[in-house]
């Protein structure tokens, strides 16, 4: 077994395995290797005996977290063991890819070579959401699951239901602490398809199924008898033409009220309704002057709506539906506002949106603890494809990146078993035909730096190679960082105006030419409504200096005695199609103000910035060593013009972290 954290050194824990780094570094952080997409990478060809066979079983276990934005080449390496060649083939290889419904963002693939040019591979899941678990119950009947509602009754319970294709609904009640199913019972006729639950405020349950009804279900009865038990039936099939998008109850000035979006696919458009709960729950069918307020801005095939921090959070499936390519998403809505004091009739503007799981998103729920927004999915390239496709996702949804915990084990004997989390995701057929040469973290084993040569952008930690299957004592005390016991101080710098957003280039010096700023509309920054540029000028050099004691609060003795690295982080696009290259870079200064070193990133023209206003933003990153009788850092700003009358590289959120080991 070898385990490489990467979050103190660049060793593994035995020390058997020659690591050779690439690019500036040290590249680790306390959350692990990070990629630059440029030329970070670890790489050993020093590899054990054990884990060279071809044939052999092999486990790999690695902690990943990864950017959504769309990939600047046709895949990232992770992190791989196979081929030490130009042409690379893995025995075993987590990469980042674009998603296989929408190329403009990115998930994790396993790929593991079989000979020649053949590999097999299977899809692991989008950026920024965590694998939670599968449903209990893959098949019955024959018949697939398709993960449907989801209703929390505390913080470790949770209601889940699944379809087995339109033959009946199971409702389980779930454990969330192991996903253990505490009690279950079934639904069919109008409710063979349940997918959607809520609670109202009172404690009563609603369900919503495709035959375009509401019931109040009796949980307690229901799972007694293992059968559905209901009142309350209320008809909706004259409000709603093509069905229900969604269920939730929302308290606002006292009234209760009952959010209904409307699911429309074929034709017409969408509303959110609004009726009085009290008085809507009464009937036995609803029309639309039945309703309190309805409105517009409703995205089509919506699947699931729930409250979360006072805000309406809703979900859809598709959105390639009248040219919306995002493919599956969530987005937030002020619907108590709406509800108060907007206008019958009013077209929303959702608050912000986010990309889902999957294309194929189901019903929402926030969890009543972590806040955490929970979603299911039924499939990953079409409805039902992909075991792992069929699970429940959660996710801060701030942007952040989420880390999962993917265990691959191969068993010798052409079956690889996938883990997320330590609980099961998916499997793959396939025989290595594959022996390992190398182990590269980061980027492919032999490939020149360069922003389309498939380096990896993002975070990866707590890699294990071994040649048995993973127990959860040994999956624990990876993800718990065991296996370092030493770690990082790190010291977060504060930049004048890093985003930009006093409207102005203040905080910044010119050296050569001058900084200038685009603005919305013309330009949509990564963030916030301004962002960087060259300016008119055939290149660009700036800088920020900031003070290395008073940030840090180290003495010169402890600076020069330390082993210490800085690491300047930033986000880069072009004004101009794939025009002008830019970088940013560090530069040590001394007591008096001189230069001790400076050095930049790779100076590159990001790919794919064609479309402005709203060129793809990449995040890039540099690491250089704090020398002996360093007192300031420079953060530098660097770009060079080709042709036109402006410098077009975009800067914006530009960041500065210092690391020490002591």
């Amino acid at each position: 077994m070898i385990a490489l954290p990467l979050t103190y050194d660049e060793g593994d824990s035995e020390g058997v395995m020659t690591w050779v780094r690439q690019g500036n570094g040290p590249h680790v952080t306390p959350m692990g290797f990070e990629g630059d997409g440029y030329e970070a990478r670890l790489k050993s060809t020093t590899i054990p005996a054990w884990m060279t066979s071809a044939s052999a079983a092999l486990t790999l276990h690695a902690s990943i977290r990864f950017y959504p934005q769309q990939l600047r080449s046709t895949s990232e390496f992770v992190v791989y063991a196979g081929e030490d060649d130009a042409t690379p083939f893995s025995k075993m290889g987590i990469s980042v890819v674009p998603d296989a419904t929408n190329s403009k963002i990115t998930q994790t693939v396993y790929r593991m070579g079989t000979g020649g040019t053949g590999f097999v591979e299977k899809r692991m899941g989008r950026s920024g959401w965590r694998f939670e678990g599968l449903p209990p119950e893959l098949e019955l009947g024959g018949f697939q699951v398709r993960p449907q509602a989801i209703m929390f009754l505390d913080s470790d319970t949770v209601i889940l239901s699944g379809q087995y294709e339109g033959t009946l609904t199971r409702v389980w009640k779930v454990r969330l602490s192991d996903f253990a199913v505490l009690d279950y019972f079934d639904a069919t006729g109008d409710w063979v398809h349940i997918g959607m639950m809520a609670q109202r405020s009172n404690g009563d349950v609603y369900a919503g199924s495709a035959a375009n009804k509401i019931c109040k279900v009796d949980l307690d009865a229901s799972f007694s008898t293992g059968a559905i038990s209901f009142s309350n039936v209320i008809d909706c099939s004259g409000l709603f033409p093509e069905g229900i998008g969604g269920i939730e109850f929302v308290t606002v000035g006292g009234t209760e009220y009952l959010v209904l979006p409307e699911y429309r696919y074929v034709s017409g458009t969408p509303y959110f309704y609004i009726f009085n709960a009290g008085a809507a729950l009464a009937l036995s069918s609803l029309a639309a002057t039945d309703r309190h307020k309805r409105f517009l801005g409703l995205p089509r095939e919506a699947q699931g709506c729930c409250m979360r921090s006072g805000l309406l959070v809703t979900a859809t499936f598709d959105g390639g539906i009248a040219g919306n390519s995002r493919y599956g998403y969530v987005k937030t809505w002020d619907i108590v506002t709406a509800i108060s004091s907007t206008a019958d009739g009013t077209t929303l503007a959702a608050l912000d949106t986010f990309d889902a799981p999957s294309k194929y998103t189901e019903d929402v729920a926030a969890h009543p603890s972590t806040n955490d927004l929970w979603l299911g999915s039924e499939g990953i390239t079409a409805v039902g494809s992909d075991i792992g496709g069929l699970s429940w996702w959660s996710s801060p949804l701030d942007g952040s990146l989420v880390e999962n915990h993917y265990t691959v084990e191969y068993d010798g004997a052409g079956l690889s078993t996938i883990k997320l989390n330590n609980r099961l995701y998916d499997t793959v057929s396939g025989t290595s035909g594959v022996a390992v040469d190398c182990v590269t973290v980061g980027g492919p084993p032999d490939a020149a730096a360069g922003i389309t040569a498939r380096y990896f952008t993002g975070f990866v930690r707590n890699i294990v190679l071994q040649d048995q299957p993973m127990t959860t004592v040994q999956y624990s005390a990876a993800v718990n960082g065991d296996y370092e016991p030493n770690s990082l101080t790190a010291y977060e710098f504060a930049l004048t105006n890093s985003s930009f957003e006093a409207g102005s280039t203040s905080g910044w010096t010119n050296e050569v030419g001058a900084l200038a700023l685009f603005s919305v509309p013309a330009l949509i920054p990564h963030s916030g409504n301004y962002c960087a540029y060259g300016g008119a000028s055939a290149s660009y050099r700036g800088r920020q200096r900031l003070d290395l004691l008073a940030q840090t609060g180290l003495s010169g003795a402890e600076v020069d005695a330390s082993d210490s690295w800085a690491k300047i982080r930033w986000w880069q696009s072009s004004y101009t199609s794939n025009q002008d290259p830019g970088t940013a870079g560090l530069r040590n200064v001394d007591g008096s103000g001189a230069q001790i070193s400076i050095s930049l990133a790779g100076n590159v023209i990001t790919p794919n910035a064609s479309a402005t206003p709203t060129p793809p933003w990449y995040p890039r990153c540099f690491s250089k060593a704090i020398e002996p009788g360093t007192r300031s850092l420079d953060a530098v700003l660097s770009g060079t013009r080709t042709s036109g009358t402006n410098q077009d590289t975009c800067w914006d959120d530009i960041t500065i972290t210092v690391y020490s080991r002591g």
